[in-house]
């Protein structure tokens, strides 16, 4: 369970959820009777705070474990005293609301959808595409830049290198041209024989 302190009051983001079974599916009255509400409240809380409901091809609601956890979170944090409009902030970060509208549309036949539904679920579906382009570009942007980085550095080792030979090959002949000097005589070197 995942919480945060606001003005001294514990907002809890994750409520324990129950465990997932394949696809159970609940009728309006079920929810309202674990949940411990009335269906007309149930309705009311679908109205205020924006919520997608999956609904068949006869259009009539039904629901999930998705929706059941959703619905018992709104009923905790309206038992600590939230009201409509912090529970409504809540649920717009709640990072389980959002997975649960998602899900929702995603279940619902495209006759069911208005042009809102179908809207949030492009958007949606840009998010991720936009999320995985981004992801994959940083990739190959990472991949371009390393092997540029690699061909920068073979470049400037292989100058440096040539410039250690050339540096080199000077010193030898320093030395070299040292050593003649040494071996001849007082005189030659006093008057510059050679």
């Amino acid at each position: 369970m995942t919480s945060k302190r606001i003005d001294d009051q514990e907002i809890i983001f994750d409520y324990p959820k129950e465990e997932k079974q394949e696809q159970q599916i609940y009728t309006i009255k079920e929810v309202a009777e674990v949940v411990g509400v009335t269906d007309h409240t149930l309705r009311k809380w679908e109205d205020d705070y924006k919520l997608i409901i999956p609904r068949n091809e006869m259009n009539h609601r039904y629901y999930t474990l998705n929706e059941l956890d959703l619905f018992k979170r709104i009923v905790h944090w309206k038992e600590n005293g939230f009201n409509k409009d912090a529970i409504k902030k809540l649920l717009e970060k709640s990072v389980d609301a959002i997975e649960q509208r998602g899900k929702a549309l995603e279940l619902m036949p495209l006759s069911n959808l208005d042009g809102k539904d179908i809207k949030t679920m492009m958007a949606g579906i840009v998010e991720q595409l936009s999320i995985s382009i981004a992801a994959d570009m940083e990739e190959k942007l990472e991949r371009k830049l390393e092997e540029k980085f690699q061909e920068q550095k073979e470049q400037l080792t292989e100058k440096i290198r040539a410039e250690v030979r050339n540096e080199n090959e000077k010193l030898v002949n320093y030395i070299e041209n040292a050593r003649k000097e040494d071996k001849k005589g007082f005189f030659s070197k006093l008057f510059g024989r050679k």
